[in-house]
């Protein structure tokens, strides 16, 4: 069975219902969920689950020290534009992975295997489209592909550097595949 991590950066407060969201993935024993934060908080953190607690400027020291120039990340909402370089900025937490991915918390998960097959996993290396869910196999060439052009005036660099929202996570990787 192909193995899949989820990355969940998170900072400030879970919402009222995350107790719900953790229930959902608890029922999702195959499909393993990395949360990086700095809710101290107690949860019933299930068994699939692995937290790492680190400020929000430590997580910033940490996706600049995979980029050669000046990020932009002031808030943990631009988060979202560095989603598709995960695959890179979170490289030490995916050598026993076959996909990393990354999803929202204002989500409850059904059985994610229902709908991620083997048959999908082994012929797809992208899978969905949407920030609030999408899948990457963890390949050199997959983990990368954030580099690609979108247009001849915009690239990755642009909006890495920009405090402006790109929605990268979304829009920008389908222009690229496209």
């Amino acid at each position: 069975m192909k193995k899949i991590l989820f990355i969940c950066p998170y900072f400030g407060t879970y919402p009222n219902y995350f107790n719900l969201t953790l229930n959902s993935i608890k029922n999702n024993p195959t499909v393993d969920w990395l949360i990086i934060t700095d809710i101290k908080k107690k949860y019933d953190y299930p068994d699939n689950v692995k937290v790492i607690y680190m400020s929000f400027f430590e997580l910033q020291k940490k996706v600049q020290s995979h980029f050669n120039f000046k990020i932009s990340l002031n808030t943990p909402f631009k988060m979202c534009d560095f989603r598709p370089a995960y695959g890179i900025i979170f490289r030490d937490y995916l050598s026993d992975y076959d996909f990393w991915g990354h999803c929202d918390f204002d989500c409850i998960y059904g059985n994610l295997r229902k709908f991620l097959p083997e048959n999908i996993l082994n012929t797809h290396e992208r899978i969905y489209c949407l920030g609030h869910m999408s899948l990457y196999k963890n390949t050199n060439i997959i983990n990368n592909m954030f580099k690609n052009k979108l247009d001849k005036d915009t690239d990755y660099k642009e909006i890495f550097t920009n405090d402006k929202s790109y929605s990268f996570d979304e829009m920008g990787i389908i222009r690229i595949l496209t």
